[in-house]
């Protein structure tokens, strides 16, 4: 966890918060995919 969030991989408040029991949005979804695969060089 402490990895990704240092990653930039998963979406945090505004505060920089986690809350792990909050839906995420498609785009935060989909933000999260496009940094796993520009990290993977697959971009």
């Amino acid at each position: 966890m402490i990895a990704s969030i240092q990653a930039g991989l998963l979406p945090l408040t505004e505060k920089g918060a986690l809350k792990p029991d909050k839906a995420i949005t498609r785009a935060e979804a989909a933000r999260m995919v496009y940094k796993v695969m520009e990290r993977a060089n697959k971009l």
